[in-house]
């Protein structure tokens, strides 16, 4: 089954990486890292061994950075960086345990749990160590990057720190309200609109504006976690473990639930798991999607499914108003199987680029 908690895209949401398990008999082989470019469907195997991979950030196809457990009676944290060539580690702590990676655009930024460190990795390979302190933070904690990757969100479970991707200095401040503490995952809805899942529950969306990161709307919820945001469809969504399934809520309407998105190909009350890259093009999701198919094609097997926001059939299904550059490029680029259908879309662009 597809782990949304072992996958990761990097910044635009080309490249995916995954950490899965196969069934070789051998120990020493069994966990594989690759990355997959879904454009081409180029898969590029960057690691086989042991199971003890715990988090992933793609720099970039074929260029993964990972968090494991090193081998030995003594194991530490490790971080380590897989690429087609080598696995290089670059550092190894037992301050890394539990560590939270993003990936950002300018590289991948690594937040410390046990202490109020964080580490920025560029794409070049240059590591360098930024102290939380100077913004009043406790430890290194969850976060979230926007969907342009130049931004970012730091929390330590009671404090939110707006910042540069660069980590250069902060932007703005704002404390989590005492009934929402301490957060336990945070995801970006919008380029300016934040949604935090407290640890006991709840939701929060945070406006970022001229006048500070403020909330704007709560919802009570059960406690969610692989927070997921797919703007396109207007939905936030999250694993509710004590249902056993995937909650939506809609962040523009107060954070109402609202019921699977109907893009979603199957049984969405069997969803187990969405993984969405901010501003990304791909959705990937996965569960027993086929329980209610026809007799034929029932099954009670997990799959994975993966859904092209640019493809024009989900283009087409959109407010026309709402579609940035990159999906009336695609548009443009789309080429139908008859004339009616070419015609359609080349209307559809037209309005789009009017509205």
């Amino acid at each position: 089954m597809f782990s949304a908690a072992h996958s990761a895209f990097g910044h635009g949401g080309e490249v995916l990486a995954t950490a899965h398990v196969t069934d070789d008999p051998d120990e020493q082989s069994r966990e594989v890292i690759e990355t997959l470019e879904l454009e081409s469907g180029t898969r590029t195997v960057l690691h086989r061994g042991p199971v003890c991979h715990k988090s992933l950030a793609v720099l970039g196809p074929g260029d993964v950075v990972a968090l494991r457990r090193s081998e030995g009676y003594a194991a530490r944290a490790e971080l380590v960086r897989h690429t087609s060539f080598e696995t290089r580690v670059l550092a190894q702590s037992r301050t890394l345990t539990g560590a939270h990676l993003a990936a950002t655009a300018y590289g991948c930024v690594v937040s410390l749990p046990l202490t109020p460190q964080l580490l920025v990795l560029k794409t070049t390979g240059e590591l360098r160590q930024v102290d939380l302190g100077q913004w009043a933070l406790s430890t290194g904690g969850p976060m979230a990057v926007t969907p342009r990757g130049d931004r970012m969100v730091l929390c330590d479970g009671y404090r939110l720190i707006a910042v540069h991707a660069t980590l250069g200095h902060a932007l703005d401040a704002a404390p989590v309200p005492a009934e929402h503490a301490p957060v336990r995952e945070l995801v970006f809805a919008g380029e300016d609109a934040l949604v935090t899942a407290g640890r006991h529950g709840g939701l929060v969306l945070w406006q970022l504006d001229a006048d500070g990161m403020r909330p704007v709307a709560s919802r009570d919820t059960p406690m969610l976690s692989q927070l997921c945001a797919v703007p396109a469809w207007d939905v936030v969504g999250g694993h509710a473990g004590s249902e056993g399934r995937v909650r939506f809520f809609d962040p523009w309407r107060g954070l109402a639930p609202v019921d699977a998105p109907p893009a979603i190909v199957g049984c969405a009350r069997r969803l187990r798991a969405v993984l969405a890259a901010p501003g990304g093009r791909h959705v990937i999701y996965s569960g027993q999607l086929d329980v209610d198919a026809p007799p034929r094609r029932r099954s009670f097997a997990f799959v994975t499914r993966v859904h092209d926001l640019h493809h024009p059939g989900s283009l087409l299904r959109r407010s026309l108003a709402s579609l940035g550059d990159a999906e009336r490029a695609a548009l443009v680029r789309a080429d139908g199987d008859n004339p009616g259908v070419r015609d359609l879309l080349r209307l559809a662009h037209v309005m789009a680029t009017r509205l």
